[in-house]
């Protein structure tokens, strides 16, 4: 004798049909598009941290010693080199050794357009500055920026002020 087919039997077996489909498909979405997000996320926070504790260690050994340009001038282009990529830490190792905490003060506290100004003025500054060769052992230049150089015992320039309310 034949078996009768039941509705409800083909019902319920389209119902698991489509559940098992749901559940496989969800499994692969969740496999191949959800957890590689998850992890890249995951990954770009490790890397930013880790980027982060460079840039602290690489502020460490800077500031245990005097960097600066061979010049005024480059003093200058190294700090504003430093502004942009908005490495204020590292900025203000530019500046004699007892002006730093200050200087990075000013800097982490200063608003995005504010910033920008005091890069701009920084830039026109370089430029007036040019190849001028100090006399002394500190240099001061005032226009566009009221600027004082010394040169420290290793011979490089570093910044002493930048008249500019940051």
């Amino acid at each position: 004798m034949g078996r009768r087919i039941n509705k409800k039997n083909i019902l319920i077996g389209i119902g698991i049909g489509i559940f098992l489909f749901i559940l496989i498909f969800g499994y692969w979405y969740w496999v191949n598009i959800e957890s590689p997000k998850l992890e890249s996320a995951a990954l770009q926070k490790s890397l930013e941290a880790m980027n982060e504790q460079v840039l602290i260690s690489a502020y460490i050994r800077q500031s245990l010693s005097d960097y600066g340009g061979d010049t005024p001038a480059k003093t200058l282009y190294y700090y504003v080199e430093m502004l942009e990529s908005k490495n204020y830490r590292l900025a203000s190792t530019f500046f004699l050794r007892g002006n730093r905490s200050v200087e990075l003060n000013h800097l982490t506290n200063a608003s995005p357009a504010t910033m920008k100004g005091y890069i701009t003025l920084l830039k026109e500054t370089i430029t007036q500055i040019g190849n001028t060769e100090p006399k002394s052992e500190t240099f001061s230049f005032n226009d566009p920026l009221p600027v004082i150089f010394n040169k420290v015992s290793n011979g490089v320039w570093q910044i002493e002020s930048i008249n500019y309310r940051l």
